[in-house]
């Protein structure tokens, strides 16, 4: 037990460390995974390198004063925007070609981000489990099936779906549903495709994709709004909310779509949602406000 406390407790000063080397720097760490990012000018690509070079240095020497070291077999280098792949990252006495994507906590980046690689790779997934299912459907009781189904199935389709889904194209959202709307067939004997698919949702009690991707972006806005943490994330979302004095502790997102940031931005999504939102959320604990959330039918559509 003693192990995860002492390693969160020899790294918690990592992000300082490296922010003390470059104040544009961006860390993120989780268990023994460490992320840094680095933005810079398109034109600028030369001088980011070089900080990303005394980035690593500085996280070796770091490491080797506590007594740890880096995996560098496992450590991996993308460029997300305009960058020529052909072109090699010296860091420290290593050389690395930037890859087409990264994955971070199970979700592929790509350099586009528009996530077509880490949907094509959960549609694969599915893929996989579609006959597995099939042939626990003639087994198992329906309510152990479903369990399995949402253990299984549903989880791996909407793993992070409040991040990639809303940036990857119609056809692959498409692609998605039918993945669940073939297993739901199998849970509800459907092999006639007598069934409308919402008729299936209702049958087997289980949303559809585009239903169960809204529920995960809400509880995302939710525990954003109230458990703020010190996440550049958290932060560039908060300075983009203005507080009615008509709705006092409201948050209402301001529409930034004709801006830079893009209608399929963040700070567009969560202002998209909250209105959707058909209760007061402010005041609540994230159990109540899940309840709610399912028993919207009128505004969650199946």
């Amino acid at each position: 037990m003693l192990g995860p406390i002492l390693f969160n407790i020899y790294t918690r000063e990592l992000p300082n460390i490296l922010e003390k080397i470059d104040n544009n720097v961006s860390v993120l760490a989780y268990a023994d995974d460490c992320y840094i990012s680095v933005a810079c000018d398109p034109l600028a690509v030369n001088s980011g390198l070089e900080s990303i070079n005394l980035l690593f240095e500085g996280h070796l020497n770091w490491l080797q004063n506590i007594g740890m070291a880096c995996n560098k077999s496992k450590t991996e280098v993308t460029a997300f925007g305009k960058f020529d792949n052909n072109k090699q990252i010296i860091l420290g006495n290593q050389s690395f070609k930037a890859l087409p994507n990264i994955k971070v906590l199970g979700v592929l980046f790509d350099q586009k981000l528009n996530f077509k690689d880490h949907a094509s790779k959960v549609l694969k997934k599915c893929s996989s489990l579609s006959y597995p299912l099939y042939v626990l459907n003639k087994i198992l009781p329906r309510p152990i099936h479903r369990q399995v189904l949402y253990a299984h199935f549903i989880s791996h389709l909407c793993y992070a779906s409040s991040i990639w889904s809303h940036n990857i194209g119609q056809g692959l959202l498409n692609r998605l549903s039918a993945a669940l709307n073939r297993v739901l067939r199998y849970h509800c004997f459907d092999f006639d495709r007598s069934l409308s698919n919402l008729e299936l949702c209702t049958k087997s009690n289980i949303r559809s994709f585009n239903s169960l991707r809204i529920i995960n972006e809400c509880k995302t806005l939710f525990k954003l709004v109230t458990n703020p943490t010190n996440f550049t994330l958290t932060t560039r979302l908060f300075s983009q909310i203005t507080y009615s004095n008509r709705f006092p502790g409201k948050p209402i997102f301001q529409n930034w779509s004709k801006r830079k940031t893009g209608k399929g931005s963040i700070v567009n999504r969560a202002k998209r949602i909250s209105e959707m939102i058909p209760f007061d959320w402010t005041d609540i604990s994230l159990p109540i406000f899940e309840n709610r959330l399912k028993t919207s039918i009128s505004t969650f559509i199946r």
